[in-house]
């Protein structure tokens, strides 16, 4: 069904750690400063405006009753994995949670039959399934070939009513209070959220994947199959294929979900503010880029020590967390390798061709400087 959790990707007991390689000759340009600050910025704003639904004239559509995860259809220990790792996202990105004894309005169902399973559902109660906009919506969901699928209830209330939002008969959906040029006279306010996951889908994934997949679209409105290119994400987890499947929430999935629930939701300016949040949040002064770099060329030339060199690196994004004495780093970045003589990286490669490369890099400070942990690194 599910294979257990594993953990990341950690470097291959053939390399030399970090510290015995070479330094590396630094003809690579560095992407920094003002440019670096642009492309950052330029690629939060992609990545917000793909995954955010709805309009540029309503709210971000997000929980504002406490959530209650409840999972099914698996055996009862990956069942409760997911529950708890899904609250525990949750509680990180400053969702509230229910208490014990809830009733769950996250459901998460796994099933080797999804479409059977929901148009039972469907037969049985269409209260389920909001049908405000229609049941064509409703429709499309059954049909859905996507291993997760995700179906949210939501509706249109008022700010001051958000927050205790019983259910949706009472008060109705559309009911807002007076707005003004700055602030929405209506929230969009998630009541429940049904998750379905196809077994026949998943079957070369393993159970923290999934429970990381499903705590993305479960806790936000997340746009169905937003273009993403190789923006780090665990939404890319069906798009991409072997090793280049996310391991797990990256640091940029992560600081979505805590800038969306820290913004004003009445405001205007909200999707802005999770832009500029998550910028603050992923951005900072970190490790030496040199090191990276020495550990990319020491990826590359593995097989064929000296057959290739950086041309270019840039980071794209960061995440830092910890206490003074004890810090982290998940740096994702992106280069180009060019191939000074014949030699393998993920296949054979030829004198004078350039590989662009994408991947993520983890650091470790102890108080005596950034330590690399391990890297992952792929091919565009």
């Amino acid at each position: 069904m599910l294979s257990a959790v594993t953990a990341g990707v950690a470097l291959s007991a053939a390399e030399e750690p970090a510290s015995h390689l070479p330094a590396a000759e630094l003809e690579a340009v560095m992407v920094t400063g003002r440019k670096r600050e642009q492309i950052f910025r330029e690629r939060v704003g992609t990545f917000v405006s793909s995954v955010t639904a709805g309009s540029r004239a309503e709210s971000l559509a997000r929980w504002q009753v406490p959530v209650c995860p409840y999972v099914t259809g698996a055996s009862a220990d990956q069942n409760e994995f997911i529950r708890q790792h899904v609250s525990e996202v949750a509680r990180v990105a400053g969702v509230t949670l229910a208490g014990a004894g809830c009733g769950g309005n996250l459901i998460v169902v796994l099933t080797p039959e999804p479409e059977v399973v929901l148009r039972q559902w469907w037969g049985d109660s269409h209260q389920l399934f909001n049908t405000d906009h229609g049941v064509r919506g409703v429709e499309r969901f059954l049909e859905s070939d996507e291993a997760i699928r995700a179906w949210y209830n939501a509706c249109d209330v008022s700010p001051s009513w958000a927050k205790s939002y019983p259910d949706r008969r009472d008060p109705p959906c559309g009911t807002g209070e007076l707005g003004s040029r700055l602030v929405w006279n209506s929230v969009q306010a998630i009541y429940s959220v049904i998750v379905v996951v196809d077994l026949g889908r998943i079957e070369n994934l393993n159970v923290g994947q999934v429970a990381d997949y499903v705590a993305m679209i479960g806790l936000a409105h997340i746009r169905r199959q937003p273009e993403l290119g190789k923006l780090p994400t665990i939404l890319r987890l069906f798009t991409e294929r072997g090793d280049a499947r996310p391991r797990g929430m990256s640091s940029w999935d992560k600081s979505f979900l805590r800038s969306l629930y820290v913004t004003d939701a009445t405001a205007f300016t909200q999707i802005s503010q999770v832009k500029s949040t998550m910028g603050q949040e992923l951005g900072g002064s970190g490790p030496d880029p040199s090191v990276a770099v020495t550990r990319l060329l020491a990826q590359v030339n593995f097989v064929k020590p000296g057959s290739a060199r950086v041309m270019t690196y840039a980071e794209i994004g960061a995440y830092y967390e910890g206490r003074e004495d004890l810090r982290s780093a998940l740096v994702n970045f992106e280069a180009e390798v060019e191939f000074i003589a014949d030699g393998f990286f993920r296949g054979e490669r030829k004198t004078g061709e350039r590989v662009p490369v994408y991947g993520d890099v983890e650091f470790i400070d102890e108080g005596e400087g950034w330590q690399l942990l391990s890297m992952a690194v792929y091919p565009h």
